[in-house]
């Protein structure tokens, strides 16, 4: 994957959204053509095995524009991948992830950014002391309603999965791994395109970009 693509996509959004950044984060698996054939000593029996690459990207809250994006193999934590997409941002705001992104590392990086983050705490997270992630497990504990609806919001990231797979398929066809990190560059770009488009034209006509069905 080139960091030049990245760094293109970063400043778009730059350019199209607000500031600070109002950004929602999530990944999804994309398959890959053809199989691979792995040899099972239990069984001795050779086996087909279905092989997938997994897209991390940061995507904008208010016109849905991917701001930032890592591609890596399926057995990749998303946790990691958090600094990763928000590192080019100086100040952020909203970040809204899921579970996958939740740990104390991550809301502490949010914060030095001056952004608020709000991920829902995994089962067997605890809140002691007076640190910020103590404040926060606090924070869903006092107003669940008000913050599940702001996490709620993170339901757009995955209307942006689905336009991009129905639109430029749900897997990749290139054979080496650094053209399939190209191939889905692409189609991120050619999906914040539509999106500028659309914002334009929005912009022009003095009409909502985004509308209810």
């Amino acid at each position: 994957m080139d960091f030049s693509v990245n760094l293109e996509v970063v400043n778009v959004h730059r350019r199209y959204c607000k500031k600070p950044a109002d950004l929602l984060l999530d990944s999804s698996g994309i398959r890959l053509v053809g199989r691979s054939i792995w040899f099972c000593i239990r069984t001795k029996k050779k086996i087909l095995k279905k092989d997938c690459d997994k897209i991390h990207i940061a995507v904008s809250l208010c016109s849905l524009l991917i701001a930032n994006f890592r591609i890596s193999n399926s057995k990749r934590n998303d946790s990691p991948f958090l600094k990763k997409l928000l590192k080019p941002f100086r100040f952020l705001g909203l970040v809204i992830a899921d579970k996958g992104y939740s740990g104390k590392k991550n809301a502490v990086y949010v914060a030095n950014k001056k952004g608020a983050f709000f991920s829902p705490f995994k089962s067997n997270a605890e809140g002691k002391g007076l640190s910020l992630w103590a404040n926060l497990f606090k924070l869903w504990k006092v107003f669940p309603t008000i913050c599940e609806a702001i996490y709620h919001q993170r339901s757009k990231v995955e209307a942006v999965f689905s336009a991009l797979k129905n639109r430029y398929g749900d897997q990749l066809y290139s054979k080496k791994w650094y053209m399939r990190r190209r191939e889905m560059a692409m189609r991120f770009i050619a999906y914040n395109v539509r999106i500028i488009i659309g914002i334009q034209i929005a912009r022009e006509k003095y009409i909502p970009l985004w509308v209810r069905a």
